[in-house]
């Protein structure tokens, strides 16, 4: 899940800003969805997991 805030951010400006997300959102290579927009300005997405976690990753380069 990716959280995006606008708390601070004009309706006007959150709208315009959402709109975006949203249209970037259906273009992203990796599967990813717009969820909502909270109350308190908080933009949710969802993106797909396609490669390893982090600390998978770095367990490999050192060996551990």
């Amino acid at each position: 899940m990716i959280l995006i805030d606008f708390i601070n951010d004009s309706e006007e400006n959150t709208n315009k800003l959402t709109e975006y997300v949203n249209e970037l959102a259906t273009k992203d290579y990796i599967p990813c969805r717009y969820i909502d927009i909270t109350g308190l300005g908080i933009v949710e997405l969802t993106r797909a997991k396609r490669n390893q976690p982090l600390h998978e990753v770095l367990r490999k380069t050192k060996n551990f």
